[in-house]
């Protein structure tokens, strides 16, 4: 099922990582928030090459691998949401055979975890997270009514 909402050409494209239980929700950290003791969890994206705007899906796809170590093959038609400059995948990974990360850009990112779902609310969170959990909420399980940085 494919999401005709996109406004405009994104600029940068990413991932919305499920576990196949809907229970868990793979997050990435930052150096910059780390160094900078925000903390704030987000999710894995990032920049597109300009070859990639007319196909986000491998820029996703890309992003994902070098963030998290995880392959995984997205194509065109898969759900997305647009958020900001930046379009997600909803994408569902089995986190018995996924239960760590191995981030490939390690100039970038200094965690990747599975996060419980029901402590999103109390999770410190980027702004991005925080308007997907808003106004996205149908995707997530009923108890999210919020998050901290609403």
């Amino acid at each position: 099922m494919r999401n005709n909402i996109v406004k405009k050409v994104p600029t940068r494209a990413g991932g919305i990582i499920f576990d196949n239980n809907k229970t868990h929700i793979v997050l990435v950290l930052n150096k910059d928030s780390y160094y900078k003791k925000e903390f704030k969890w987000g999710l894995p994206k990032g920049h597109l090459y300009e070859y990639e705007r007319r196909f986000p899906y491998l820029g996703a796809q890309r992003e994902i691998w070098e963030e998290t170590g995880i392959y995984f093959p997205i194509k065109q038609d898969y759900f997305s949401i647009s958020i900001y400059d930046t379009l997600y995948y909803v994408l569902v990974l089995n986190r018995e055979y996924n239960p760590t990360f191995t981030p490939n850009d390690t100039d970038e990112i200094i965690f990747v975890k599975w996060i419980p779902i029901s402590e999103l609310p109390t999770l410190n969170v980027n702004r991005t997270l925080a308007k997907l959990i808003k106004k996205w909420r149908n995707i997530f399980p009923t108890h999210i009514a919020s998050c901290k940085n609403d």
